[in-house]
């Protein structure tokens, strides 16, 4: 009676260990991690990205977005540019379009000026999932950034 006992307890904690292994394999396969370059540098010139959030409030410029799906991978994005309340027509506007997990090229959209603030592009997609866009404007010498993400699915 006690031998069994003892050999049920044993082969619980073997059962256990056998599941740990088998979650751990299954985790370092599924999911391969995402490593951020430089990141005690990100982390120093983070206070740079205050200031210059601070001074694009001072400047007042706001920045509406939209985005409208028009087939399986092809998106239409806006942006609305303002600036005191008045539209600005005469502003640069580039889009880099990241994937977070890193697993496709980046790439760059020109927004085209189509007057009254409103700037927009036809953006196609290599693949479905989330990809973050990371707007910079350049207007009078001042540099205004956005950042937003969108869920492309099919």
């Amino acid at each position: 009676m006690k031998r069994n006992i003892i050999v049920f307890i044993i082969l619980f904690f073997v059962i256990i260990g056998l599941i740990d292994i088998l979650f751990i394999i299954i985790s370092k396969n599924s999911y391969p991690g995402t490593v951020t370059d430089n990141p005690y540098q990100k982390g120093l010139n983070y206070n740079q990205v205050l200031n210059k959030s601070a001074l694009q409030e001072l400047n007042e410029y706001k920045i509406e977005t939209e985005s409208s799906k028009l087939s399986d991978n092809k998106f239409k994005y806006i942006i609305v540019l303002r600036k005191s309340g008045l539209y600005v027509s005469d502003a640069e506007v580039m889009v880099n379009i990241v994937r977070p997990l890193g697993e496709y090229q980046n790439f760059q959209v020109m927004l085209n000026n189509s007057g009254n603030g409103l700037y927009s592009s036809e953006i196609s997609f290599p693949k479905e999932g989330q990809w973050e866009f990371r707007v910079s404007i350049i207007h009078n010498g001042n540099s205004i950034y956005h950042k937003e993400r969108i869920i492309v699915e099919r």
